[in-house]
């Protein structure tokens, strides 16, 4: 088990603070960057590797309970929380989910430019399916303040499709998806979430561009 902030990368490529898993590791990360190198004209590669490496962790980077908020966001068992005449601010709720499954799908971008053209997109599919127990949330005034304390396990797959503009060629998966399973992860004591995620929406990441 671990405590430690819980990110995709972790999740689905292991390293520091990475959970018990199965599967390949952070060399796909190396077979990305040579597909890209030989694939991308126009690249020069002592330029750009360093910001390629960079824009691809960033994108992995990204704490996992943003992604679980979101899903949360639109759970039915929580829109009675939006009615601000039945919970209005000032009143704030801690609600315990029930042991419970998410299921999460996006796809974050990496845009390859050469002097500010776009010439190739790096598109990371990725999917999540976790069971979660234990979660307790804190809500009011329909928004999702706060994560308190939970666990998770479940399978998590991230893809890396090349797609190449300038010229125009058809999206090309590097390799097969990358499939990682994970021993029990507990969340950390509590997570803050600013001003909080709206219950009922939930907005997709746009793309990163180097």
């Amino acid at each position: 088990m671990t405590t430690d902030p819980l990110s995709l990368k972790n999740l689905l490529l292991g390293g520091a603070g990475a959970p018990p898993s199965e599967g390949e590791g952070d060399s796909a990360l190396a077979e990305v960057r040579h597909e890209v190198q030989t694939r991308v004209p126009g690249l020069r590669w002592s330029d750009a590797s360093k910001a390629i490496d960079a824009k691809i962790d960033s994108v992995l980077e990204r704490p996992i309970d943003g992604l679980l908020v979101a899903a949360w966001a639109k759970y039915g068992e929580l829109r009675k929380y939006a009615d601000l005449g039945a919970y209005p601010p000032g009143k704030r709720v801690l609600t315990s989910l029930v042991r419970h499954k998410v299921d999460a799908s996006f796809k974050p971008s990496v845009v390859i430019q050469v002097t500010g053209i776009d010439v190739a997109s790096l598109e990371l599919p990725i999917v999540l399916a976790l069971e979660l127990e234990g979660v307790t949330l804190e809500i009011e005034a329909g928004r999702i303040l706060a994560v308190r304390a939970g666990a998770l396990q479940g399978v998590g797959t991230v893809g890396f499709r090349l797609s190449v503009l300038r010229p125009k060629l058809p999206p090309k998966d590097l390799f097969p998806p990358i499939e990682k399973k994970t021993g029990k992860v507990e969340l950390p004591a509590a997570i803050a979430l600013g001003d909080g995620v709206r219950i009922g929406a939930a907005a997709a990441p746009g793309p990163d561009r180097l």
